[in-house]
């Protein structure tokens, strides 16, 4: 590194303002300390800082609020006014609004078609679109932005989370950082930044892929431990203590919300409630007995209809 920045300052001196400053001039020799020993030590510290702060995002947190942490991060970061997330959808051949900082979801479009739009563009070409001026860009179609968030300028980010498992497929979509003023230009170091940036989320999906993977398997472990306590056992197994056990377990795995197990009188006539989740009785109604014909799901279950 030191021996590029070298060269980076021999280039500085063939510009035509700094020719009048002899090449043997301790100018230079102060410059070179100047920018290895403060200046780049500075901006490493400050970037380092801002790339851990995107790896430090809480991975328990929905897809969607990662996007938007990562937008929020990349906004402060810029010194931008806004950030919206945008997610391809290969069935409808569209970008889909996923998120945005700050959160403005009823202001923007939910879709973007891929022909004729900025995002279109940077996702089939994999590289940055830059507008200096969205009121000169024919490609920006809703002028309003200008006038609803006081957004001029905008930076066009692609980004992409690779697969997990076999069966997935890459997630790609577009990060659109906006900035307030007219005819900005764009530096090549923040435009690197941003793409650095939005890189990191691919490593911040695949650390939530693995906790979750984590949990799982402890769930997986401690279901089966506790199926064959109960099956080690002199009592026998019912199926209501089977259900008690197992389901809050794979409660939050499969996102369960209400369940609820039934038995069927042997006439064929009620169906009584055995046991329910969350464990509520004012709610399930433990014990309570139903007529079979009273709900058709379950007549279909037990065969009674077709």
């Amino acid at each position: 590194m030191f021996a590029d920045l070298l060269k980076r300052i021999e280039d500085i001196s063939e510009n035509d303002w700094a020719r009048s400053v002899r090449p043997d001039d301790v100018f230079w020799t102060r410059m070179k300390e100047w920018l290895n020993n403060i200046i780049l030590p500075e901006f490493v510290y400050r970037f380092s800082n801002e790339i851990d702060e995107i790896i430090r995002i809480d991975p328990d947190l929905s897809e969607r609020e990662i996007l938007e942490n990562v937008a929020m991060q990349m906004v402060q970061s810029l010194e931008a006014i806004n950030a919206s997330v945008r997610i391809y959808d290969p069935d409808a051949d569209q970008l889909l609004s996923f998120g945005s900082w700050p959160q403005e979801e009823e202001t923007r479009e939910t879709h973007i078609s891929l022909e004729n739009s900025i995002a279109g563009d940077v996702l089939k070409s994999g590289r940055e679109f830059l507008v200096p001026n969205i009121m000169k860009e024919d490609k920006y179609l809703d002028k309003t932005i200008v006038e609803r968030k006081g957004a001029n300028s905008l930076l066009a980010i692609p980004f992409e989370i690779p697969t997990f498992f076999p069966h997935e497929r890459s997630t790609v979509g577009v990060i659109q950082i906006y900035f307030s003023q007219v005819d900005r230009s764009f530096s090549p170091l923040e435009v690197r930044m941003a793409r650095l940036m939005a890189n990191r989320l691919g490593f911040v999906i695949a650390r939530k892929k693995i906790l979750s993977m984590q949990k799982v398997n402890v769930k997986k472990e401690k279901i089966v431990r506790q199926i064959f306590q109960k099956l080690g056992s002199s009592q026998g197994v019912k199926m209501k203590d089977i259900f008690n056990r197992i389901i809050p377990e794979l409660a939050d795995i499969v996102n369960l919300q209400y369940c609820a197990l039934f038995s069927v009188s042997s006439d064929r006539n009620n169906v009584v409630l055995e046991a329910g989740y969350p464990d509520s009785t004012s709610y399930h109604g433990i014990g309570k007995s139903f007529p079979i014909n009273s709900e058709p799901a379950f007549e279909l279950v037990v065969g009674l209809k077709e």
